[in-house]
């Protein structure tokens, strides 16, 4: 049977590099949030390496977002955002968006549907939906997205792992 103690947590003092070398051993998965703002018409794109899997009824993945980002305000006026998950062969692609590069929505890599949403093309997975919430977490927000549509491919997905972007293999 479980008894429930009364336990006082200690506030530790974690040193943020420290912390972000320990956590340089966990693999995860990048992705590039993309949307087009109604007010502005013009694409915005962001790379995102905290991509979750919520809740799939009803269907909801979520990802962080960083306070000081300069791209989310925007990106978040778009009524429908693309989550792409990236794959083999979209590490320049990665590298164009996180520097915000004038020519990141250049060439062969995206595709854009009727509605007017672009995602990457050869993902490993694209989830077109709307933001549901935006949740404050320290110095990130947790953004819940709502799933709406779903394609899947079939390329190798690509990681974050040990500071360097990586093949998943098995």
């Amino acid at each position: 049977m479980y008894s429930s103690k009364e336990t006082t947590l200690e506030r530790s003092v974690v040193d943020p590099v420290a912390l972000r070398t320990g956590l340089s051993a966990v693999p995860t998965p990048i992705v590039i949030v993309s949307g087009r703002p109604v007010e502005t018409s013009t694409p915005a794109a962001i790379v995102i390496g905290s991509f979750v899997s919520v809740s799939l009824d009803p269907p909801l993945v979520g990802f962080f977002i960083g306070n000081s980002s300069t791209t989310w305000p925007t990106l978040r006026l778009a009524e429908r955002i693309t989550v792409s998950v990236l794959g083999v062969g979209h590490e320049e692609l990665c590298m164009l968006v996180s520097k915000r590069s004038s020519n990141m929505f250049a060439g062969h890599l995206w595709e854009t549907d009727e509605a007017g949403t672009f995602s990457v093309r050869g993902a490993v997975l694209v989830l077109n939906g709307s933001v549901e919430s935006e949740t404050p977490a320290g110095d990130h927000s947790f953004v819940l997205v709502r799933v709406h549509e779903l394609t899947a491919g079939d390329t190798t997905p690509l990681v974050f792992h040990d500071r360097a972007l990586r093949a998943l293999s098995s």
